[in-house]
C-alpha cells in the first residue's frame, strides 16, 4: 500500500472498524431490503389462513341453514311452529290458554347507594369528563 499525501496509513484497528461497518451497512440494508415484503408475506399468509377458518365455519352454518329450509318446506313442520310458538289454531278449532297461578310478583332486587367517593376522584371525572 501507498500512503496517501498528508494522510497517516489506516492502522489495522480502524480498517477492521471500517469493515465492520459496511458489514453492518449490507446486513441493515438486506433486512429492510428482504425483511419488509417476508412479513407483508406472513401478515397475508396468516389473514389467508384465518380467512379460511371462517369460510369454513360459514359453510357449516350455510350447510345447516340448508337443511332448515328443506324441514321449513314440508306443511306439517310450518303447521307445528305455527302452533307451538305463535299459538294458532286450525278454523274450527279453540285455543286455551293456562295462566299462572295468582300471586304477588316478586320484589325488586334491592341497589346498594354508590360508595361515597373522594372530592379527588369526583375532581380527576370532572377534569377527565368521566362523570
Amino acid at each position: 500500500m501507498t500512503a496517501r499525501p498528508g494522510l497517516a496509513p489506516a492502522s489495522p484497528g480502524r480498517r477492521r472498524l471500517r469493515r465492520l461497518f459496511v458489514v453492518a451497512l449490507v446486513v441493515a440494508g438486506a433486512l429492510f431490503t428482504f425483511g419488509t415484503p417476508a412479513r407483508t408475506w406472513f401478515d397475508q399468509r396468516q389473514e389467508i389462513s384465518a380467512a379460511r377458518e371462517r369460510n369454513t365455519v360459514l359453510e357449516e352454518q350455510s350447510r345447516h341453514l340448508r337443511a332448515r329450509v328443506e324441514q321449513l318446506g314440508s306443511a306439517a313442520e310450518v303447521e307445528q311452529i305455527a302452533r307451538e310458538e305463535y299459538g294458532l289454531v286450525r278454523p274450527g278449532e279453540e285455543a286455551y290458554g293456562i295462566l299462572p297461578a295468582p300471586g304477588s310478583p316478586p320484589p325488586p332486587p334491592l341497589l346498594s347507594p354508590p360508595e361515597p367517593r373522594s372530592w379527588w376522584q369526583r375532581a380527576w371525572d370532572t377534569a377527565t369528563f368521566w362523570s
